[in-house]
């Protein structure tokens, strides 16, 4: 389990050094809870590496953001479904995934992805098109004039991989759907870097540690 609890008028950016991996099970649940609450004035910024999940693992990751009504939050959620770029696909296995936002006690934005190995919603056209790269981005802002500009820096389409953007009720999501994990985080950072000038009203200096 990881708690995340940030202070008052405090600001953390929180990343990790290495993808989650969640190995093949033969029989129990691996899980993951995060918890994470950020106090008035305050604010955090979650950008965790990718997780994994290999054919055969039980997944079950879950995390939840809880916010006060003038507290900010910007955080993204990778995964990888089996290890692609050897040619291993998510064949067998579950996978529970959870990300919710919490603003004052009430749901800002629950979302929940249950996907089986080898089920059909893996290649379906209205699932994931068979591309094993998921990500999604969420920033709690009420300013509505950035989405526009979020979808002109990102250019997917060479690969005809997706990238959407948009906002619903005081907060502003992105979603990643296609081959690489590079990409994903590329695509994310891009964001990244306007949300952070426009949203924190600071300069986006990318950590050391995304470059090594």
């Amino acid at each position: 389990n990881i708690y995340v609890d940030v202070n008052s008028n405090a600001h953390a950016l929180i990343t990790t050094p290495a993808a989650g991996k969640f190995y093949r099970s033969a029989g129990p649940v691996a899980r993951q809870e995060q918890v994470i609450k950020v106090a008035s004035k305050g604010t955090l910024e979650w950008f965790p590496s990718e997780n994994i999940i290999f054919s055969g693992a039980k997944a079950q990751i879950q995390t939840k953001i809880e916010l006060t009504y003038d507290s900010h939050f910007i955080g993204w959620e990778i995964s990888c479904l089996g290890r692609p770029a050897s040619d291993e696909y998510f064949n067998r296995g579950k996978l529970d995934q959870r990300f919710e936002v919490w603003r004052e006690g009430r749901p800002l934005r629950i979302e929940r992805l249950w996907l089986k190995g080898g089920d059909p919603t893996l290649n379906a056209k209205w699932g994931l098109l068979g591309f094993p790269v998921i990500g999604n981005m969420i920033c709690v802002t009420d300013k509505t004039e950035l989405v526009d500009s979020l979808r002109n820096i990102t250019n997917v389409s060479i690969e005809k991989e997706l990238f959407s953007a948009t906002q619903t009720d005081g907060i502003i999501l992105c979603y990643y759907l296609g081959n690489s994990v590079e990409r994903a985080r590329s695509c994310f950072i891009n964001v990244w870097k306007i949300l952070r000038q426009e949203v924190i009203h600071r300069e986006a200096v990318e950590p050391r540690i995304w470059r090594t």
